[in-house]
């Protein structure tokens, strides 16, 4: 396997969730560690502006960009030591999940139906029925200042949908697991459960990126906005979910600004009723 792959000329919207996105100029897959090196080496030689992604399951790409690439984490190993799992952190969130389930081990229950890379759901501390990313994670291998590095989970400041990566890019490597070990049978019926509950309640096989807003200690998003009867609200080609006021649906050739305008109504019909701007949980990719 070549260290990284690069290609050139990419479709982002092909990429991404909810299908919205320009063409890149250069888009690297690093796959191992000396690509990650070469690939940094290059591009501070080049001094290019670059920005990590993931599965693009929680990335709104612009429409036209002005930087010159991205990096995609393909790194995607998983290894079981007597104590832990250690994986490379472009592996789907959901293949780790089953994994684990299969294997009886619990923290991921909750998990399973979350779309996207173990990296974004680390920087977004991802989370759903009662259990998060950093329920479980013990360590992570990362990328900073031409070396490789090791962060301990307090390291990390994880809160709720948030890390310490938020604030600071890095190239997140690998990430090491704790293993809690209970049965395969209930851990199954666990997450065959919240599978259902997830597909009752949201959107299923439609193009979003999942919560489009934070929720607040002191409200949940989607009951606000559903009691503001936002559901089914459309705006050229975006279009509140009907089953949920929380996501947005790609519903024709939507672009970044019809996303953002739906986003604007929804923001300002919060703070109208509770003099609160909703937090985006979307991330935004401005150029």
């Amino acid at each position: 396997m070549d260290n990284y792959t690069l290609k050139t000329n990419v479709d982002m919207s092909q990429l991404s969730y909810i299908k919205i996105g320009g063409k890149i100029k250069e888009l690297y897959l690093i796959n191992n560690k000396k690509g990650v090196k070469e690939v940094y080496a290059l591009l501070k030689k080049r001094n290019y502006d670059y920005y990590l992604i993931g599965g693009c399951s929680k990335i709104l790409f612009p429409d036209i960009f002005m930087r010159e690439c991205l990096i995609k984490n393909n790194v995607t190993f998983l290894k079981e030591h007597k104590n832990y799992i250690e994986v490379g952190t472009g592996l789907s969130l959901k293949k780790l999940a089953l994994y684990m389930i299969k294997k009886g081990y619990q923290g991921f229950e909750g998990l399973i139906s979350i779309p996207g890379t173990i990296g974004g759901a680390i920087v977004n501390n991802a989370g759903a029925f009662n259990n998060e990313i950093s329920d479980t994670i013990i360590s992570a291998t990362i990328f900073k200042d031409g070396e490789f590095k090791i962060l301990s989970k307090e390291d990390m400041n994880f809160s709720y949908r948030s890390s310490i990566f938020k604030k600071e890019e890095v190239f997140i490597y690998s990430a090491y697991f704790m293993i809690k070990k209970s049965t395969s049978d209930y851990l199954i019926k666990i997450a065959q459960e919240n599978i259902k509950k997830r597909i009752n309640n949201q959107p299923f096989n439609k193009l979003t990126l999942g919560s489009t807003f934070k929720n607040s200690s002191n409200f949940f998003v989607a009951k606000v906005l559903t009691d503001l009867n936002v559901l089914g609200l459309k705006d050229e080609n975006v279009m509140v979910s009907k089953k949920h006021a929380n996501f947005i649906e790609n519903v024709g050739f939507a672009t970044q600004k019809n996303f953002l305008n739906i986003v604007v109504i929804l923001r300002n019909l919060v703070y109208n009723k509770l003099c609160i701007f909703p937090e985006l949980e979307v991330i935004v990719l401005r150029w």
